[in-house]
């Protein structure tokens, strides 16, 4: 068994051999982004960093430091 949310080339095509196997689910790439759960989870995350950084702090989920160097 299989799952899969991730393909090669997005959207997956309708005449994919994938499609024709029993024993794979097939979601959209963002099939798990839509909950209630990851909104407020995202908002949190996002107010918190914005915090941090109104504070002078580095923010917990930086992805590019060289960004934040450049703001200070």
């Amino acid at each position: 068994w299989a799952a899969l949310d991730v393909f090669e080339k997005e959207p997956l095509s309708e005449d994919d051999p994938l499609r024709e196997l029993e024993n794979v689910y097939l979601t959209p790439h963002v099939a798990g982004g839509f909950s209630p759960d990851v909104f407020t989870r995202n908002a949190r995350t996002v107010i918190s960093d914005a915090v941090a950084v109104l504070e002078g702090r580095q923010p917990e989920n930086l992805i590019t430091p060289e960004i934040l160097a450049r703001m200070t």
